[in-house]
């Protein structure tokens, strides 16, 4: 018997809701936020300045399109249904960004998010390659009582490639949304 959606991200601690945006509205999705990355400017107070991987965040405030797509995924009614059982009914969108990961990323250390987090990532192309700067999960890590942190468990990225067998990478195809908790322990 195949497993919900639910069940997959309680059991796994993320999800992926696959090939969920139709064609045109991920292309324009795509199209709207490449081209805010390259006429932001660097110094923008909402450009991302990582040395692995780049982007902004504040979304809708750079584009008011982008939000029909963005309400378009969470008013679904089998994403409101995933979100009710594993959030609850009272939850709010706090942040809405872009990232895209460099050539030559070095990768981002093992963590965990804030508490009371969840993350949607939306694929903005296909991603088949685990060397491609995707967020890697380790399997079931969100079920650990004890926090990464509060281990003292700082995982640098090097090590974490070393042991890359290990690590689940966010494969999908453009277009696919998918959930992952805060909980889960997680890199690049």
């Amino acid at each position: 018997m195949k497993k919900s959606k639910v069940d997959l991200f309680k059991d796994n601690g993320y999800v992926n809701f696959e090939n969920y945006i139709s064609k045109f509205d991920i292309s324009l999705l795509d199209e709207v936020t490449r081209d805010i990355y390259f006429n932001l400017n660097e110094s923008h107070d909402d450009f991302i300045k990582d040395p692995g991987a780049a982007g902004f965040v504040n979304l809708p405030a750079h584009s008011k399109h982008s939000l029909k797509i963005i309400n378009s995924i969470v008013t679904d009614q089998k994403i409101i249904s995933f979100l009710e059982q594993i959030v609850g009914t009272s939850f709010k969108i706090w942040d809405i960004s872009y990232r895209i990961s460099k050539p030559g990323d070095k990768g981002l250390y093992l963590h965990q998010d804030g508490p009371g987090q969840m993350n949607m990532a939306i694929l903005l192309n296909d991603n088949n390659n685990s060397k491609n700067g995707s967020t890697a999960f380790l399997p079931s890590s969100h079920l650990i009582i004890k926090s990464q942190k509060s281990s003292k468990l700082e995982i640098p990225p090097f090590i974490l490639n070393m042991f890359s067998f290990l690590f689940e990478p966010s494969y999908g195809k453009k277009g696919d949304v998918i959930f992952f908790s805060n909980k889960i322990w997680h890199g690049r």
